[in-house]
């Protein structure tokens, strides 16, 4: 599957259109711009999985590196798990996972993020993909934080220092990537 390259929409923004299907993946404000009314970014369609999409488009940049990201946590506060797996040319080429003994999901969601840009280093390109919506806006700044400022200062910090874009999926939505790394996240926790 070819991409296309993302077209001007109505309000100022970047469409980027998958070729395949003729669906709206996301809509990106051009810098200056009218302020745009919000756009979901979800890449919820299964028919987008890892393998599927091949290299998407952030500008005129290609992305070939997926990152999948999860988080989970028994009792909420209690023993947490984080796990990522990270996909280049739709081939899984590292996975890690780690685990907490006394955590909170939100901790455990913003760690996997952290440890996959960490992984990633510094000015490569990726789409990192998260099912927590909190961990997402508070790295994108959308939300404001209040707890785990630690966390939330070390993401965004690799955040900007990457070439990466984190955006938010829907878990456990037939996303192979997200399931693996949900698995992952659970691995090491008692059952």
């Amino acid at each position: 599957m070819h991409w296309q390259t993302p077209t001007l929409g109505p309000a100022s923004g970047v469409r980027h259109i998958c070729p395949e299907t003729g669906e709206l993946l996301w809509t990106e404000p051009i810098p200056g711009s009218p302020k745009m009314p919000a756009v979901s970014r979800e890449t919820d369609n299964p028919r987008h999985a890892e393998g599927q999409i091949g290299n998407l488009m952030k500008g005129n940049l290609i992305m070939s590196i997926e990152i999948y990201t999860d988080g989970s946590c028994l009792g909420n506060p209690g023993p947490g798990g984080w796990g990522f797996v990270a996909y280049e040319d739709g081939k899984a080429v590292h996975e890690a996972r780690g685990e907490e003994p006394a955590t909170t999901n939100n901790r455990m969601e913003m760690i996997a993020i952290i440890k996959a840009l960490e992984w990633l280093g510094p000015n490569r390109q990726a789409l990192v993909k998260s099912d927590s919506q909190y961990a997402v806006n508070v790295f994108n700044r959308t939300y404001k934080a209040k707890l785990n400022l630690e966390l939330v200062q070390i993401g965004r910090d690799l955040l900007d220092g990457s070439g990466a874009q984190l955006v938010w999926i829907r878990g456990h939505a037939g996303h192979p990537g997200n399931e693996l790394a949900d698995a992952l996240a659970r691995s090491g926790l008692p059952e």
